[in-house]
């Protein structure tokens, strides 16, 4: 069950550093094929408008499942939100009941801070329900990464994988792409390159759909919108000085020497 928790979790991890800006690829970065490096490229579309999407989410893992959906607002690169809703379910032998869980996660960053507000973070045993970081430690790590590190890293997850465009109308890029035991496709908006749907298999029997279900450019957002509403925020733990300790570690220091504010 833990390896299904995971993916709830990257999720929330990953979309701050989605939100930045792709940073240029040097001349001596790592090669990638043209289709994804037309993908990189595109990326910055995304973080000069403004948009709402939903999406839903149909992995089969083999032994487990989730099921659900994900909904993503951006106004810009300080001011998005992402909402979980799924279903992690144990796969077990015919006749016998499996255990399912439900995922429910929101984070928002509303220009200062990112707020996370889950019920799975109390299962750490070390976090409560509703914690925040300052937006600036993002910025300092993603300063510590390098655009050949950053194409290096896609550089060896698309190895041994083979792309080619592929059924492309006026409204959407299509592609599709097999190799390393693994097979799928990926739709894409044609003006403004948002994955629009992402299915993959592998023959180990592994199969995951992502749909966007709608997808819509916003020229203002309610007010409300990014702020996480319903909580009483002085009671969230602040995780903004741990981090910060752990970046310093990163980078070889002690972390310096400032306490933990919870």
């Amino acid at each position: 069950m833990k390896r299904f928790l995971a993916l709830p979790a990257g999720l929330l991890l990953a979309l701050p550093a989605l939100a930045q800006d792709p940073a240029p690829a040097a001349e001596s970065a790592p090669k990638v094929d043209p289709i994804i490096q037309k993908m990189i490229e595109n990326l910055p579309k995304l973080v000069e408008m403004k948009w709402e999407a939903a999406h839903s989410l149909d992995l089969d893992a083999g032994d487990g499942a989730v099921k659900g959906t994900i909904n993503l607002a951006f106004q810009d690169k300080k001011h998005f939100k992402c909402s979980l809703d799924l279903v992690v379910t144990e796969k077990v032998a015919e006749g016998e009941t499996g255990e399912s869980q439900d995922i429910k996660a929101t984070l928002v960053a509303d220009g200062s801070w990112l707020w996370i507000s889950s019920p799975m973070l109390l299962q750490t045993g070390m976090l409560p329900e509703n914690v925040k970081i300052e937006l600036a430690v993002f910025d300092e790590l993603l300063a510590m990464a390098t655009p050949e590190g950053v194409t290096s890293m896609i550089s060896g997850a698309t190895q041994g994988m083979s792309f080619k465009e592929e059924g492309s109308t006026d409204a959407l890029k299509s592609f599709v792409f097999s190799g390393e035991g693994w097979k799928g496709g990926m739709k894409m908006d044609a003006a403004t390159w948002f994955p629009m749907g992402v299915d993959v298999s592998n023959e180990e029997g592994m199969k995951m759909v992502v749909n966007t279900t709608s997808f819509n450019k916003k020229e203002s957002f309610a007010e409300g919108t990014f702020a996480l509403n319903g909580v009483d925020v002085s009671t969230v733990m602040d995780l903004t000085a741990m981090l910060r300790m752990q970046l310093g570690a990163m980078n070889g220091g002690a972390g310096g020497d400032e306490d933990l504010e919870f």
